[in-house]
């Protein structure tokens, strides 16, 4: 539990913690390589592939109510109360399922924070992106140390053209001077290995690297809400568009479990 404790206080400080062998056993190692296998092969309507020209980006989400390996993971109590010691987090709800794969010399992602993406806010939301591959540097993800902290949430950015999607008077352009400012705390990179996982607050300033092999890169990110999470309408075009299914957005309401379920699963 120590380790776990420690791997906390570097999540709280700096916004992104590397948990090393977060997948102990083969098992679960089999769950998040067959829970992207799975839409892979059954990609959902959200489902994407970009590519520029030299490798493609494929990218799936909100896959968990069909794919039973997301399933799976997230009735498993023992893998569910770890999540919650890392996160320091008494209850932990689930958002969404995010199914990333990069080809050979796919292009980066551009800087960004999730919060904006997303219509819940609040301090302790966080995402575990966990990789089924071996990662270099210069194929991983970087993050802008501490920037949850700053108070500042931007506009989000296309994947595919890096443009800002939208616009909502409460969130701000992040161009090349904020991210130097953002950044002033240094930038934290992880070589990893299957297995592995990042936490990091989904305010948390962070970009993709581009694939640097001849290799593709996966990984399953897990998206949830914390104790403190409200709803919120300082978000352009909400991933996934729960809003488009029924849920209402009103601002400061407490999350619904029928779109949010409590964790574990029954």
């Amino acid at each position: 539990m120590s380790n776990l404790n420690s791997i906390r206080e570097k999540f709280e400080k700096n916004g992104v913690a590397l948990i090393k062998n977060f997948c102990s056993s083969e098992y679960l190692l089999k769950l998040v390589k067959k829970s992207i296998e799975f839409s892979l092969n059954n990609p959902s309507p959200f489902a994407k592939k970009i590519n520029n020209g030299n490798g493609d980006f494929f990218y799936d989400y909100w896959t968990y109510k069909r794919n039973n390996s997301i399933k799976e993971l997230l009735k498993s109590e023992d893998f569910i109360n770890k999540i919650k010691s890392i996160s320091g987090n008494k209850k932990l709800n689930f958002f969404h399922d995010h199914i990333l794969v990069k080809y050979n010399s796919a292009p980066d992602t551009p800087w960004h924070q999730d919060r904006p993406y997303y219509f819940v806010d609040g301090k302790k939301n966080f995402s575990i992106w966990i990789t089924t591959d071996h990662i270099q540097e210069n194929s991983s993800l970087a993050f802008c140390r501490k920037s949850h902290l700053s108070g500042n949430e931007y506009l989000p950015v296309s994947f595919e053209n890096k443009q800002i999607i939208g616009n909502n008077d409460f969130l701000k352009e992040l161009n090349n001077e904020i991210i130097y400012e953002e950044a002033a705390s240094g930038i934290e990179i992880y070589n990893m290995k299957p297995g592995d996982a990042i936490i990091f607050n989904n305010k948390t300033i962070h970009k993709s690297m581009p694939s640097a092999s001849d290799k593709s890169r996966s990984a399953l990110s897990l998206r949830f809400i914390g104790d403190d999470a409200f709803i919120t309408k300082k978000y352009v075009n909400a991933t996934p568009p729960f809003d488009k299914f029924g849920m209402k957005v009103e601002e400061g309401a407490k999350p619904d479990i029928k779109w949010f379920p409590e964790l574990p699963l029954s």
